[in-house]
């Protein structure tokens, strides 16, 4: 697994917020290099913006078995995220971590969803101790499934209904 650091945690973020890459923040369109277009999904900027002043840590956690079946390289997986980076911060949004898994389906890894270690090193990394302030948000089954194993809540979201599961956990961070 590999975790890269963007942009630093601030001390007093008391909730962190997970989301899978591909087909939940941007359009998946195959092996996803730096010469791959990258479409963020419609709802996405105004769910993310709902989120920002909770000052929660933001990261994105992603298989990518391309690597791993050697169709693309751990280079060109950071030369994608550069772009997305530079997409949402032109709006904005500021993405604290992106954690990666290279290895391919059958490599057995424990960090390749639905496994947690994803998620479980992230929320080691962000150093949000409260679970019920962690939240994963995917569109797949296996997504649900991970947060499930992490023990967090996780959301399962499409273009549709994107922004209200950014609301919702808006609300439930605000309750507390």
């Amino acid at each position: 697994m590999i975790i890269t650091s963007y942009k630093g945690i601030e001390p007093n973020s008391n909730s962190l917020i997970i989301f899978d890459r591909d087909n939940t923040l941007s359009q998946d369109f195959g092996p996803m290099t730096g010469q791959s277009k990258c479409i963020i999904l419609p709802n996405v900027i105004e769910g993310l913006k709902l989120l920002t002043d909770l000052s929660p840590v933001l990261a994105i956690a992603t298989n990518q078995s391309y690597v791993g079946r050697e169709k693309i390289t751990l280079k060109e997986v950071e030369e994608f995220h550069q772009k997305l980076l530079l997409l949402l911060c032109e709006n904005g949004i500021h993405i604290n971590l992106i954690a990666v898994c290279p290895h391919s389906p059958w490599e057995d890894c424990l960090c390749r969803k639905p496994k947690p270690g994803l998620l479980n090193e992230l929320i080691t990394v962000s150093k949000v101790q409260d679970r019920d302030r962690i939240f994963f948000v995917g569109d797949k089954d296996s997504d649900m499934k991970a947060a499930t194993n992490a023990g967090i809540c996780g959301h399962k979201s499409d273009t549709e209904n994107f922004l209200n599961v950014c609301e919702s956990i808006r609300n439930q961070l605000s309750v507390d």
